[in-house]
């Protein structure tokens, strides 16, 4: 597995995830937690960003349909 997106923003991950499983993508959450803990939800002072994950053969998949939701909010 390899991580494929972080943000500090958890409802930026959770919206990845969702873009990715919607594409057959299947992935993993780390840190999702840490984000809510520090300095009163605010992702910026976490002590570990969340992280979306991904197997090895969907990587470039996934840097697709991520690239294209980062151009999607600019």
């Amino acid at each position: 597995m390899e991580k494929v997106f972080t943000s500090p923003n958890l409802s930026d991950v959770d919206l990845v995830k969702t873009l990715l499983t919607a594409d057959g993508i299947l992935c993993h959450l780390q840190n999702q937690h840490s984000a809510h803990g520090a300095a009163g939800g605010f992702g910026a002072m976490a002590f570990a960003w969340p992280e979306v994950w991904v197997a090895e053969g969907d990587i470039e998949a996934a840097k697709c349909i991520i690239q294209g939701f980062l151009e999607g909010r600019g």
